[in-house]
């Protein structure tokens, strides 16, 4: 079974977004049946993020690149070993599809595993999402924001409804929406120190 289109690589290969460059001219159209058929490739605005995103906070005359990887939460790999092996396969795909060897440009890098992700942020495993959701029921189960203690709260990617920015802010506004309404029905008497 394969989960990512490569003509010169079949059976399983690296699922990617944002791994063509577009820009005005582009012909979308060379693209819509492998989108349609498996969501690859994905594009990105280079001359978009270069002005508006975190690209522009480079020194001038330099590119400033965040890449992530989505990867298991920590039980023990060789992170080590997966790092080197991860990297690796992104720069060759990256210089694949760029038509230029880009390690050779790299002058700075870092990285956040799950080793250093739960050391910095305390997220069990160094889990970026939270439980592992490999399955379609998977986001029913996530956490709720509310517990069997009056007042506690939960809030962040881990937690209902997901991870990423917008779903992060929407668990806030439902915790404190919940936080409101026990307020407003004095079923939490809250003490400001």
């Amino acid at each position: 079974e394969r989960n990512s289109f490569d003509p010169e690589n079949p059976g399983w290969a690296w699922m990617s977004n944002n791994s063509i460059s577009a820009e005005v001219g582009t012909k979308y159209e060379d693209y819509v049946d492998l989108v349609t058929e498996n969501g690859e490739p994905g594009f990105i605005w280079l001359d978009v993020a270069r002005n508006y995103g975190r690209l522009k906070d480079a020194p001038d005359g330099k590119e400033n690149w965040f890449v992530m990887v989505n990867v298991p939460f920590n039980s023990g790999q060789d992170w080590s070993r997966l790092r080197k092996n991860i990297r690796q396969n992104v720069i060759a795909k990256l210089s694949k599809h760029l038509g230029e060897n880009i390690e050779e440009l790299i002058e700075e890098e870092d990285y956040l595993d799950p080793i250093r992700i739960e050391q910095r942020t305390s997220s069990f495993g160094g889990a970026l999402y939270g439980a592992s959701s490999n399955d379609r029921m998977a986001a029913f189960f996530r956490h709720p924001n509310f517990s069997k203690v009056n007042g506690l709260y939960f809030v962040g990617g881990s937690v209902h409804p997901g991870g990423g920015i917008p779903l992060c802010l929407l668990s806030a506004k439902i915790a404190t929406n919940q936080l409101k309404y026990q307020v407003k029905n004095g079923s939490l008497n809250l003490r400001i120190v």
